[in-house]
């Protein structure tokens, strides 16, 4: 009987520890602060930006302490001849095309947008996807 108990003990711990593994937030460093990543989501279209025939918006979205929007824009899409954001979908890399923004500067509310141009037929719900930043390695968001 208590061996039983044991048992059950150590099943209900390990239990524990995966859903917290499974639920937990992905934070990003970043040379221009911490990010935690929001979502992921596939649109046609986001702003201004409109995505080509065949292809579709992969829109990553973090939160954060309030940025600078020149700031975060020349970090994650830079110059050509420095390192941008990149996002692996399936395996697949991808440049950041553009960045955006939703919410209220200095508000908690606000969503900063990372956006990529990835094929139409990628189910972005059912995606692995890996971000890198600029001088950082790979972390896998979903």
């Amino acid at each position: 009987m208590r061996n039983r108990n044991w048992l059950f003990s150590v099943v209900l711990i390990v239990l524990m520890l995966a859903l917290a593994a499974c639920g937990g937030k992905v934070s990003l460093n970043t040379d221009i602060g911490t990010m935690e990543f929001a979502r992921a989501k596939g649109v046609s279209s986001f702003d201004t930006l409109t995505a080509k025939q065949g292809e579709q918006l992969l829109v990553l979205g973090f939160k954060s302490a309030d940025l600078d929007e020149a700031m975060f824009n020349r970090y994650f899409v830079p110059a050509e001849d420095a390192e941008g954001a990149k996002a692996r979908v399936n395996g697949t890399a991808y440049d950041c095309a553009a960045v955006g923004y939703q919410g209220n500067s200095g508000k908690d509310t606000v969503e900063y947008a990372l956006i990529f141009a990835i094929p139409s037929n990628v189910d972005v719900g059912g995606a692995t996807i890996e971000f890198k930043a600029p001088n950082y390695d790979w972390v896998n968001l979903k």
